[in-house]
């Protein structure tokens, strides 16, 4: 019984004139009854909604707590499989610069192949110190320790500059590497010499991944932001792993080809972190055998 509905009864009551001490004691003792009972009503009621509530926010936590612990054990897989592929990418050249060392010192060879050991050796050491090299630069990126030099500058001398210098390994394959720009503005707000390494390391897996064809990097103008395309005519990506391809230290493409050659598996999971910092996105496009297209926006710096 609510408020009103109680004081409407009490005022009914009023019009109620006991005749007879037993008619009074009678009226009073429904008064009190429907009193208590309002009393009851409310008490329980809000009882009631406040163990709704406390039971509501209970679950609430709990669903905090499972999406938590959910997120805790995807790490701890992502941390493992991180410490194995770093174990892998540390341990092969490792095991190559050793053998071949002890080669070197234990066998009496003619001086042509100690020094194609001494070749192999070399190479080994310039992946492993490219991989170490990685992994401490995408650990900076990660606990925010890089500094930044923000500026404006312009993305198509980036990409110039890029070109030119990968222009010696594209011609190696025998592949065209060209530039390309159809943007009214190329201008954006950026570190100039890591968005350059960006572009670079996008290149870079262009010309490991393709065995022969081209390589575009365009530049055009997507509503606010400059966006930066690197096409080529590879091998492309299987769809089952498309959504490991950013992750640090995958194996991403395990190829036959014997032209592909070593990766540290970080280059992509750099890309992204260092895009990431500077407002933009990242993404690919790849049909297995036909070639992919990596993608990067930046917001653009408007023109006075």
């Amino acid at each position: 019984m609510k408020l009103l509905e109680l004081v409407g009864l009490i005022a009914a009551s009023s019009l109620f004139i006991p005749t007879t001490y037993s008619e009074f004691i009678d009226m009073v003792i429904w008064l009190m009854f429907q009193i208590m009972t309002l009393c009851l009503v409310a008490f329980l009621g809000g009882s009631l909604s406040s163990k709704l509530k406390a039971k509501e926010r209970e679950l609430e936590r709990k669903r905090d707590l499972e999406k938590l612990y959910g997120a805790l054990q995807k790490a701890n897989v992502n941390k493992a499989r991180l410490l194995v592929n770093v174990s892998h990418n540390l341990r092969t050249p490792l095991t190559s610069i050793l053998g071949f060392s002890e080669l070197l010192l234990t066998t009496d060879e003619d001086d042509l192949q100690r020094k194609e050991f001494a070749k192999i050796i070399h190479s080994e050491s310039q992946h492993l110190t490219l991989v170490v090299s990685d992994i401490l630069y995408l650990s900076q990126l990660e606990a925010g320790e890089v500094e930044w030099h923000m500026t404006e500058t312009d993305i198509l001398k980036m990409a110039t500059e890029s070109v030119n210098t990968k222009q010696g390994l594209a011609l190696q394959k025998k592949l065209t590497l060209t530039v390309d720009s159809g943007a009214t503005s190329s201008l954006v707000y950026g570190d100039f010499d890591r968005l350059k390494d960006v572009i670079s390391r996008l290149i870079d897996n262009a010309i490991k991944f393709t065995i022969e064809g081209d390589i575009k990097v365009g530049i055009t103008n997507d509503a606010d932001n400059t966006r930066l395309s690197v096409y080529d005519t590879g091998i492309g990506i299987p769809p089952d792993i498309k959504d490991r391809v950013f992750e640090p230290l995958e194996e991403i493409y395990k190829t036959e080809h014997k032209d592909v050659p070593q990766r540290t598996g970080l280059g992509l999971a750099i890309c992204k972190s260092v895009i990431q910092h500077h407002g933009g996105k990242i993404w690919f496009e790849s049909e297995p055998g036909t070639g992919s297209t990596f993608y990067f926006t930046l917001p653009q710096v408007r023109t006075r």
